[in-house]
């Protein structure tokens, strides 16, 4: 939104956003958090909701149609609305490709009903797309814009005011409360379990919401409440520059702790209704769930699943990564990073005037 406001100061925008898109002068029609729902057993209980705001959104769209809408990632949402709009004749863009690639590839015949453009942020993504005749442009990924790579961990632990000596482990058991639920209790209790091996270690956590904060709080209370835990809102990044190694439940926050570049082992627990599904179907088709093996193509970082996502294997890991020789790790770490660094935002705001103007749909 601010690349393309500096192309065009006049735009108007319309959707729903957060602060951060409201601040840039976007009129949320919904609470952002009524679309932050995740897992597919989950989002059962939302559904009433959001199959009422996608119906009021394409009438209201319908009724007064905007030079081109934007679906930012949340496929099952935005491509049936995208759909609808794009049936309508308003041109439709989707920013972060599904991904086609690690599940459920038979979406490419919604991804391409649906959109006019595709914007993706993995270097792989763009051929990939056009194999299914997909309009597709890979503009980079913003947080390689965005987030410096850290050798020193000094500048932040001064910034966040805890001890820049001690060896320091960084808690992120994830950004939704579904997320704090799985992850929480488990990563708290592995935290305990490496600070035997490690008495000076410090933690340290970050949270999205008020909300998220105090679950985490009130478990740290009931599971570990001797362990030294410092918390903080909104620093993500901060927070991961301040450690020596983190327990990260999978999400963006691994690919956060590739480009700062730190240690992390990678955990995730699914309900086990929709991990059965996903398992039972063979939905997922990768050998790795974590974004950083993913994109290295092999496993460079610990990846625990489900039943394997436990305590003792995490703090096992933990210890396994801090005895290592991390150079080679550093240094695929940095080989992503350039693959990822494009000025993403500009990219991707040229790539939309230049769908307005015509100058994106090559011949497939």
């Amino acid at each position: 939104m601010a690349e393309m406001l500096k192309i065009n100061p006049n735009l108007h925008f319309e959707g729903i956003g957060g602060i951060q898109m409201q601040s840039l002068g976007c009129d949320s029609l919904y609470e952002m958090e009524k679309l932050s729902v995740m897992g597919l057993v989950e989002v059962l209980q939302h559904l009433p909701e959001l199959f009422r705001i996608r119906s009021h959104l394409i009438e209201h769209w319908i009724q007064n149609p905007p030079d081109v809408f934007i679906g930012i990632d949340a496929p099952d949402f935005n491509l049936p609305l995208e759909t609808k709009l794009k049936q309508a004749g308003i041109k439709t863009v989707h920013y972060v490709s599904p991904t086609l690639w690690a599940w459920r590839e038979g979406r490419h015949k919604k991804l391409k009903a649906a959109t006019t453009l595709v914007l993706a942020i993995f270097p792989f993504e763009q051929q990939y797309l056009q194999q299914f005749k997909i309009n597709a442009r890979y503009i980079g990924h913003p947080l390689a814009d965005q987030i410096a790579f850290q050798k020193e961990t000094t500048e932040s632990r001064l910034t966040l005011k805890i001890d820049p000596h001690k060896m320091t482990l960084a808690i992120l058991a994830g950004s939704r409360m579904g997320e704090l639920k799985r992850h929480a209790a488990l990563f708290i209790q592995s935290a305990a379990l490496l600070q035997k091996q490690y008495p000076d270690l410090q933690c340290i956590s970050n949270f999205a919401t008020d909300k998220t904060k105090a679950y985490f709080m009130q478990q740290w209370a009931l599971v570990a409440p001797d362990l030294k835990i410092h918390c903080y809102q909104h620093q993500t990044e901060t927070v991961l520059g301040a450690c020596d190694i983190a327990i990260v439940a999978s999400g963006t926050v691994t690919l956060e702790g590739l480009l700062v570049g730190r240690l992390m082992v990678v955990g995730y627990r699914l309900s086990p209704l929709t991990y059965w599904i996903i398992r039972g179907f063979k939905l997922f088709k990768l050998p790795y769930f974590s974004m950083v093996n993913i994109l290295a193509e092999r496993k460079i970082v610990p990846e625990l699943l489900q039943a394997d996502c436990q305590a003792q294997k995490i703090s096992q890991a933990a210890q396994t990564l801090l005895k290592a020789e991390s150079q080679t790790l550093l240094e695929r770490y940095q080989d992503i990073r350039q693959q990822l660094k494009c000025n993403a935002s500009q990219q991707g705001a040229k790539a939309v005037f230049d769908l307005l103007d015509d100058k994106s749909l090559p011949d497939l």
